[in-house]
C-alpha cells in the first residue's frame, strides 16, 4: 500500500498500483461496508469471520465469499449456516441420505388386515 498525503494506492504482490483512492479526514466512517454486515452484531461478524476462514480452508476462497454474500442476503450470519452453504457449493447438489432400515420392525410388527 502507497499511501501519499492526498492518495492511498493498494498495490498488487509485483508492485503495481491496482487504483487510486482519494484520502478523506475527519471523524465519520469513509468505507463502505456490506450494510447487512454492519448492522449484524459483533458476535454474528466474528462468527462469520471465522466462518469464512474455516471455509477457505476446508474449500476454497471463491465458494467461501459466495457463501457468505448468500448468507448476508439471507440474514443467517451463524458459523454453520455458512458452512452449510459453502459445503453445498464445493460439492454440489448431493442425493437424499438413506433413512434406517426398518425391516426388524416391519417383522416384529403385524401387517394391517391380520389382526384378529
Amino acid at each position: 500500500m502507497a499511501i501519499g498525503a492526498h492518495t492511498a494506492v493498494p498495490l498488487t504482490p509485483a508492485g503495481r498500483p491496482i487504483p487510486t483512492h482519494a484520502r478523506q479526514f475527519g471523524t465519520t466512517r469513509t468505507d463502505s461496508v456490506d450494510v447487512a454486515l454492519d448492522q449484524a452484531s459483533r458476535t454474528e461478524r466474528k462468527e462469520a469471520l471465522h466462518a469464512l476462514a474455516e471455509c477457505t480452508d476446508r474449500f476454497r476462497f471463491d465458494h467461501a465469499v459466495r457463501a457468505l454474500e448468500a448468507a448476508l442476503a439471507q440474514a443467517w450470519l451463524a458459523y454453520g449456516n455458512i458452512l452449510v452453504l459453502a459445503t453445498q457449493m464445493a460439492l454440489g447438489p448431493q442425493p437424499p441420505a438413506a433413512g434406517p432400515d426398518l425391516t426388524v420392525y416391519d417383522q416384529l410388527l403385524p401387517q394391517r388386515g391380520t389382526l384378529q
